[in-house]
């Protein structure tokens, strides 16, 4: 177990957010990597969305050493000095994805030109703009699986909480979650003396969505949020459903918007996107506690009117089922049956 003090970690609570202490339990995957990366002199990409404990990894590796830790969580460095002034061999820059400044970016481009040691942290896979590709140093990714717990790494959480639970609590656990920050949401709860079961694991699903408004929701501008909210109430969308979902002509352009963020989109390549199983759970949930009924209705409707111009009426009717439009059901089902007679 290893506590960070480390101020990269710590962050202004607002009234309503969860708070997360900065317990840290080590993960052999990650700390592989971190430690290869350090002996073959590569630059370290790490990508995952929040609460994998990416930055805590991180501090926890370099406890022993002196290092310069920078930021884009703003979308500028916080700092940028002289690279001939950098006295430490090791540079973090963490939140390489919001960063939308071009002095900045120029600023890491030639960071990684130098001989220093490199870290670098963000919520997608490494940008573009990074060039990592066409380095002439090495470089080493490392991304979501590095990160997950296994019921080891639970039971050696639930004892940093002064908990005992079984081997066979530890994989019930780990069955319903590998995501570090679930679980440690779930080991603050059964330290206030809940054991663990049903109602616990409802509660943390709650702390985790507060959780998440502060660590995305709130950090996401209009634009996003218009995209992928209404788009979460369905298991896959293409674009032109995007556009008649959202409204907006240019739903390519929301979603690589989108994709910019956080790796909360996936793809199969032939058009059609899903929103990430963790967050589309979350965002159902705030469409119930930031929409009306009317704007959630209006989802559906313009996703049924989507499905009946693909002719896919069994979820046309799916859709306006959920609005309680008995008169547009109706009429469906008689301009679908006239297609039909004699069959």
């Amino acid at each position: 177990m290893y506590s960070s003090n480390d101020t990269q970690e710590k962050r202004k609570t607002r009234k309503g957010e969860i708070r997360l202490d900065d317990t840290y339990i080590k993960v052999p995957a990650i700390q592989r990597k971190l430690k290869q990366a350090q002996e073959e002199h590569a630059v370290l990409y790490i990508h995952a969305l929040g609460g994998y404990g990416k930055t805590a990894a991180t501090a926890y590796f370099l406890r022993n050493k002196a290092h310069l830790y920078l930021s884009g969580a703003e979308g500028v460095l916080n700092e940028a000095p002289p690279l001939h002034q950098i006295k430490q061999t090791t540079v973090v820059v963490d939140d390489i994805s919001p960063i939308v400044s071009e002095s900045s970016r120029d600023y890491i481009r030639t960071l990684l030109t130098t001989d220093k040691q490199l870290i670098l942290i963000g919520r997608t896979a490494a940008p573009h703009w990074l060039g990592l590709e066409s380095l002439d140093r090495r470089y080493i990714i490392a991304a979501e699986p590095d990160f997950l717990f296994d019921a080891a790494q639970t039971k050696k959480l639930m004892e940093a909480y002064h908990l005992t639970i079984t081997d066979e609590q530890a994989e019930q656990i780990v069955g319903l979650t590998q995501h570090p920050v679930t679980i440690k949401l779930l080991a603050q709860r059964m330290a206030q003396g809940m054991p663990f079961g049903a109602e616990v694991v409802a509660l943390t699903r709650l702390d985790l969505y507060r959780y998440l408004d502060s660590a995305f929701y709130e950090q996401w501008n209009s634009e996003v949020k218009r995209a992928m909210l209404p788009l979460a109430a369905f298991d896959s969308f293409t674009l032109r459903m995007a556009e008649l979902v959202t409204g907006d002509q240019n739903p390519q352009r929301l979603i690589e918007k989108a994709m910019a963020v956080s790796e909360f989109l996936q793809t199969d390549g032939n058009g059609n996107y899903q929103i990430r199983s963790i967050l589309r759970e979350y965002l159902c949930y705030k469409q119930q506690t930031d929409l009306t009924k009317a704007q959630r209705d209006n989802i559906f409707h313009s996703a049924g009117l989507y499905y009946e111009l693909n002719n896919d009426i069994e979820k046309a009717l799916e859709c306006y089922e959920k609005t309680g439009n008995q008169d547009k059901i109706a009429d469906l089902l008689i301009q679908n049956a006239s297609k039909h007679v004699g069959i």
